[in-house]
């Protein structure tokens, strides 16, 4: 069964079923259309906040055995999470220079 990841806030997280069925009002699609923006602002809040964290523990310590866990968690998502767990630990990388 496929499941639709949807945050009503940064720290929650809960999973709902995938609806099969298309929009089929214009008010359906700007009520999905602005639950997506709602969602985007939420991931790039949390990435930044990740990040601050990240360049934080950074400066104290370099744990490869840690990277390794956080791309464990995101393969979980498949190929494409990997590499979204990639690019998370090299913008978290990236803070720690400035």
């Amino acid at each position: 069964m496929s499941l639709l990841m949807h945050t009503t806030a940064p720290s929650q997280v809960t999973t709902a079923p995938a609806e099969t069925e298309l929009p089929t009002t214009e008010a359906e699609l700007d009520e999905l259309q602005t639950e997506i923006e709602r969602i985007d602002a939420d991931i790039q809040a949390a990435v930044q906040r990740r990040s601050e964290l990240a360049a934080r523990i950074g400066r104290t310590q370099v744990s490869s055995n840690r990277e390794l866990e956080v791309l464990d968690h995101f393969s979980e998502l498949g190929q494409e999470g990997r590499t979204l767990g990639m690019l998370m630990l090299r913008i978290g990388r990236g803070r720690q220079s400035k």
